[in-house]
C-alpha cells in the first residue's frame, strides 16, 4: 500500500474535523522533523569539514566533495537551512511587532518560548499575533492550551 492509502485507512472512521486536526498534526510533525534533519545534516557536514575527518580517505577537501557523492545534496540542505533561518527571523520579528514589542521571546516568556523554536512554531505565533492583537490575552490562551495538553 502507498503512504496515501495507509493514511486514508488510518483516518477513515474519524469525523471530518478530527481528521483535519490529525492531518495538520502529521504535516506539522513532518515539517518539524525535516527542519531538525537539516540541522543534523548541516552540523555533521560541518564537523567532517572543520575536524578534517575527510582526511581519513581523501587528500583534499575538494577531492572529498567531488568523490563523496554528497556535496550537491548537502549544499542544497545548507541553502534551505539558511532560507529557513531567515524566514524564522522574519516570523519572529513580525509576531513581536504585531504585539507591540521587539522580541518574541520576551513577550511569550521562557515558559512558552522554546529554546529552539521551529519555523512552524514561529509561523503559528505570527498568525496568532495577526488574529489576536492583545499579547496578554494570547499568552493566557497559550498557557491554557499548554496546560490542557499537559493534563
Amino acid at each position: 500500500m502507498s503512504v496515501k492509502e495507509h493514511i486514508k485507512m488510518a483516518v477513515r472512521r474519524m469525523k471530518p474535523d478530527a481528521r483535519l486536526d490529525m492531518m495538520m498534526q502529521v504535516v506539522g510533525m513532518g515539517l518539524d522533523a525535516e527542519e531538525r534533519l537539516h540541522d543534523v545534516v548541516a552540523e555533521a557536514w560541518e564537523l567532517v569539514e572543520k575536524e578534517e575527518w575527510w582526511r581519513a580517505r581523501y587528500a583534499t577537501f575538494e577531492e572529498f566533495k567531488a568523490l563523496s557523492g554528497l556535496a550537491d545534496g548537502v549544499a542544497e540542505v545548507m541553502r534551505r537551512r539558511e532560507k529557513t533561518k531567515a524566514t524564522k527571523r522574519k516570523f519572529s520579528a513580525l509576531g513581536a511587532k504585531l504585539w507591540g514589542g521587539e522580541d518574541l521571546a520576551a513577550i511569550l516568556g521562557p515558559e512558552l518560548m522554546p529554546q529552539q523554536a521551529s519555523k512552524r512554531f514561529l509561523e503559528v505565533m505570527k498568525v496568532l499575533a495577526r488574529r489576536l492583537g492583545d499579547s496578554d490575552e494570547a499568552v493566557e490562551r497559550l498557557r491554557a492550551a499548554r496546560d490542557g495538553r499537559l493534563r
